[in-house]
């Protein structure tokens, strides 16, 4: 079965650039423990991957253009929101665990906005 790679979700089109990930990650952190290595990348994909994807959904492009602009995206967000609550008093160890979750919310809010207020 050939699959065309229009026809391949969002969710499939992530779950394919986590894996080339990785493997590009086992290439060349070869000397390293494979389970710290799957962890570090797993850890940089959850803190500049995931935020901007969810929060860039309703923007009309491709999927590699948006994976290009939600890293940008996340990283400059999670510095700028992760500093900010420094300031106001959270550890900055506990904002790469609390931001993520936040604005994939925040974007999933805004997706399904439109669907909701039909109701």
């Amino acid at each position: 079965m050939k699959f065309k790679i229009d026809e391949l979700t969002d969710i499939h089109k992530l779950g394919i650039t986590y894996a080339i990930g990785l493997v590009i990650f086992f290439i060349v952190f070869f000397k390293e423990n494979p389970i710290i290595t799957i962890i570090t990348f797993s850890a940089m994909f959850w803190i500049f991957v995931m935020p901007g994807i969810t929060i860039t959904y309703l923007w009309k492009m491709n999927f590699l253009e948006r994976i290009a602009i939600s890293i940008a995206i996340s990283s400059a967000i999670m510095g700028i929101s992760s500093y900010y609550l420094g300031l106001v008093g959270l550890h900055v160890g506990s904002s790469s665990i609390i931001l993520p979750p936040l604005f994939m919310i925040i974007g999933f809010l805004f997706v399904n906005k439109e669907k909701w207020l039909k109701k």
